[in-house]
């Protein structure tokens, strides 16, 4: 069986004492939050199938929360502020339209497109497919509002399929 990186690792570079997926657990640490707003970059987090800014639930439709690493600093959870910057996936085309992507923009899929609990034929076709520049209906996503630089994009995918030494 494979395990997952526990997802407060994400963020604080250290899984912090959480060994599993569990939902209640918290995490107390230093995360790459605090060393975006203490350099004044401002960030958001997109979640596929979040119904709400700042979700607290376990999970909801597609939505995990042990996929959100947000979710699990209390720091970041319990302060409204940087809670309300933990969005739903749809919040994005608002912000790509309206020039008001922040410097570090983080998308996380929900259980489906990110290759869980679905094919990856699914996967492959899914919406989140549209964010890569090269398969986009919008011809220029990611282009920066004028005067600022382009940055960087970063894609990462945790798994997509099994090696033929791992059992199902």
């Amino acid at each position: 069986m494979r395990r997952s990186v526990p997802v407060a690792a994400l963020l604080a570079g250290d899984p912090l004492g959480i060994e599993s997926d569990c939902t209640e657990c918290q995490a107390h640490g230093a995360t790459v939050v605090d060393q975006l707003e203490h350099a004044r970059i401002g960030w958001r987090a997109y979640m596929e199938g979040m119904p709400a800014p700042c979700y607290a639930g376990a999970s909801a439709g597609g939505y995990a929360k042990k996929h959100d690493p947000f979710m699990y600093f209390s720091q970041i959870a319990s302060n409204p502020a940087r809670c309300g910057r933990v969005v739903p996936l749809t919040a994005l085309t608002g912000d790509l339209r309206g020039g008001a992507l922040p410097a570090f923009a983080w998308i996380t899929p929900n259980l489906c497109d990110d290759g869980h609990d679905c094919v990856f034929e699914h996967v492959r076709k899914s919406r989140l497919t549209g964010l890569d520049v090269q398969q986009s209906p919008d011809p220029q996503p990611w282009r920066a509002p004028a005067g600022k630089d382009s940055g960087n994009r970063q894609t990462t995918f945790k798994r997509v399929g099994r090696s033929s030494s791992e059992s199902p």
